[in-house]
């Protein structure tokens, strides 16, 4: 569950004095899935609209290490999760 609760020290740490758009993407798609799982919900979207191919590639990969499921349609990145 510590997962869910907080990013650790180092991560929020890194986050804050990267100005790089990998952290931006990471952090939105964070806030996402936040918000989908304080609704209940198994899913989300993000907008990719204007996303370097290399940032969403990146988030893809992670979101894959972590177990999720993801599809990217145009400008849409749809992510879910279910056990």
């Amino acid at each position: 569950m510590n997962d869910i609760v907080l990013m650790s020290a180092i991560a929020a740490h890194n986050a804050a004095g990267d100005t790089g758009t990998q952290t931006d993407r990471m952090l939105a798609t964070n806030a996402a899935i936040q918000t989908a799982v304080t609704s209940n919900l198994f899913t989300c979207t993000v907008s990719v609209s204007g996303w370097k191919s290399d940032d969403l590639q990146w988030v893809l990969e992670q979101l894959q290490i972590k177990g999720y499921t993801r599809s990217v349609t145009t400008t849409t990145l749809t992510i879910t999760w279910s056990f």
